[in-house]
């Protein structure tokens, strides 16, 4: 799924990546990093996944493992 739509599901969800990083107690950057790519966080990509009500599978496909 695209970067972009992600965070206009967030948004419209009434999340952002600070408030997930604030519920997981990580970094914003951590959130943004997990977000776009640039490193892993099952546990963080598990929340984001949530927070726009979405499969796991269809935020990050073929990221992470079931």
């Amino acid at each position: 799924m695209d970067v972009q739509e992600v965070i206009f599901r967030l948004k419209r969800n009434g999340q952002s990546q600070k408030s997930i990083a604030a519920q997981l107690g990580v970094s914003h950057g951590a959130v943004n990093n997990t977000l776009h790519g640039r490193t892993r966080s099952r546990q963080v990509a598990v929340a984001i996944a949530a927070a726009v009500r979405l499969p796991l599978e269809r935020v990050f496909p073929g990221t992470y493992e079931s």
